[in-house]
């Protein structure tokens, strides 16, 4: 929506709406506007913290990406600058639930858009490292065991990425339902990619993905850098990653600890 003079209404407008709510507004909840003003107070709070402290800059304003951002063949959102703020789970969610939102309805209109062309619909690979993090934050776990249970029909693939399974089961309260979320994501899933694991994280690994003897000790100690234990209908397979030249300094995320030449790089 655009306001009177053309600016695009941004979280701001709707905090100061909110705090001094028009006659229109306590109409549509059916109040006056003193009390409009009591109701919607701790809604106007709650938004205005996302304009001010660690969290402004982010949502209190246009965005200055393009729309055109959200139709390119491929698009990296990078969250690892949120780490550190304080209200960081406050900050991954919105970030996220926007995202997805635009990603979701891009998608859409691409589908309807081929539909009309009696053309067939392109198919969308969705990728998500640190799935942990994202998982952890209320309201996104259902939206990713919806998106794992609903991939066949919308024609996403969905590829979420741990470092360990002890992850999934830290994002919740033991026994609380974001936890049980968390971990049911995984049974989602077709394919299983599982590289070696530290023997203190076997146990688990083997009895999430159920690992025979052998797998397991597969996992544990008998695979190289760039080797995984992939996992399909039952089926197991050993398999060697093989890295370009080109691909290795995109991926190359321990620079600090001195340069060196993975073994998995094909000459």
């Amino acid at each position: 929506d655009d306001l009177s003079n053309g600016r695009h209404v941004c979280i701001p407008d709707v905090v100061a709406e909110l705090r001094d709510p028009s006659e229109r507004t306590a109409g549509e909840m059916n109040v006056p506007v003193r009390r409009a003003r009591y109701e919607l107070r701790d809604c106007g709070l709650a938004l205005h913290r996302l304009c001010s402290g660690p969290l402004r800059g982010m949502f209190d304003g246009p965005t200055n990406a393009g729309e055109a951002t959200w139709d390119a063949p491929a698009i990296s959102l990078n969250i690892s600058q949120l780490g550190g703020l304080a209200l960081d789970d406050t900050a991954i969610a919105i970030t996220m639930i926007c995202a997805t939102a635009f990603l979701d309805a891009k998608r859409r209109q691409r589908t309807q858009l081929a539909y009309e062309r009696n053309e067939e619909p392109e198919r969308t690979i969705r990728s998500n490292d640190e799935g942990w993090r994202i998982l952890a934050v209320p309201g996104l776990a259902e939206y990713y065991q919806r998106s794992f249970k609903l991939s066949r029909e919308t024609g996403v693939q969905n590829v979420l990425v741990v470092h360990r399974f002890s992850d999934l089961s830290a994002v919740g309260d033991e026994g609380s339902r974001l936890q049980q979320l968390a971990e049911g994501v995984v049974s989602e899933t077709a394919t299983r990619v599982v590289y070696r694991q530290a023997e203190r994280d076997l146990e688990l690994t083997a009895e999430v993905l159920g690992l025979s003897d052998e797998e397991q000790r597969v996992v544990g100690g008998r695979l190289g850098q760039g080797e995984a234990l992939w996992r399909m209908e039952g089926r197991s397979f050993r398999v060697r990653h093989l890295i370009s030249s080109v691909e290795w300094p995109l991926i190359q995320t321990d620079r600090a600890m001195g340069i060196r030449r993975a073994p998995a790089v094909a000459r």
